[in-house]
């Protein structure tokens, strides 16, 4: 039986091993996908109004799930809200944070994944960040064949003007 000095022992090593990302992780929020916005157009750069989209996120850590939902409006704007997770194991225990984050377009010929990628830190902002950008701001399109030749898989590209 581990005694209450072997336990904060244990804890405090977990703690001190924990480094980098832990620590942040340990001190602040768990931030699963940092707030998103961007513009959906087609090939012409028309805006792709009253497009639902749905963004699903995937935390490896605990086996999370979710999802959330964004209506573009009459300039194709959408913004989906920054999204958070808990767990103490999380905070305490070093490990490679994972949690992978989808967005389709919801399309009358079936879904159209517009954004994939997995995130790799707990950080707010790391999408923004890894693109240059001050903001996850994005110019997607609703008519391209997903590929990475964008910000990351899917038909969006990093946009400063996508407001």
């Amino acid at each position: 039986m581990i005694g209450k000095a072997s336990r904060a022992a244990v804890l405090g090593a977990a703690l001190a091993l924990g480094g980098g990302e832990g620590a942040m992780a340990f001190g602040g929020g768990l931030v699963l996908a940092s707030a998103t916005e961007g513009r959906l157009v087609d090939a012409g750069g028309a805006p792709a109004a009253g497009v639902v989209l749905r963004r699903r996120w995937s935390w490896g850590w605990t086996g999370r799930e979710g999802e959330d939902r964004a209506e573009t409006d009459a300039e194709g704007r959408f913004r989906f809200p920054e999204v958070t997770g808990s767990s103490l194991s999380a905070r305490v225990m070093p490990h490679e944070p994972s949690v992978r984050v989808e967005i389709e377009a919801e399309r009358g010929d079936g879904p159209l994944t517009i954004l994939s990628y997995q995130k790799a830190t707990y950080a707010a902002g790391w999408e923004a960040e890894s693109a240059g950008l001050s903001e996850f701001r994005l110019l997607c399109r609703i008519d391209a064949e997903p590929s990475a030749d964008g910000l990351f898989w899917g038909t969006c590209r990093a946009a400063e003007d996508a407001r």
